[in-house]
């Protein structure tokens, strides 16, 4: 089989995991959105370095739109939830499911 004809007949694989005390299908990242992430952490790190004064606020702002942006890329319906509507969730269970997903597209691989 080609790679071109792997593009063409591309198939979703998930898993199930934990969120918020319920099982959500979460599935695999591709590279330009892994890049796409990326992308939005070092702007994270961009307000947070080379200043004495930190823009706590800002720089937490970010954070948690980052986290919301995985999620909705990587959780199935998650695109359907408007972000302000996951603030309120628990900082921890927005944290840990985005941290899934990135294991699971094979960022931040915990011991592997």
């Amino acid at each position: 089989m080609s790679f071109k004809t792997l593009l063409e007949n591309k198939k979703v694989v998930t898993k199930s995991v934990d969120f918020a005390g319920e099982k959500v299908e979460i599935r695999k990242l591709s590279s330009g959105e892994v890049l796409e992430i990326q992308t939005l952490g070092r702007d994270i790190n961009k307000v947070t370095e080379g200043s004495d004064e930190v823009d706590v606020e800002d720089a937490s702002r970010k954070g948690i739109v980052t986290l919301v942006k995985i999620i909705k890329m990587g959780a199935i319906g998650a695109d359907e939830v408007s972000d302000d509507d996951f603030l309120n969730f628990s900082f921890d269970d927005v944290q840990k499911l985005s941290d899934a997903i990135l294991e699971y597209s094979g960022v931040n691989k915990k011991g592997k």
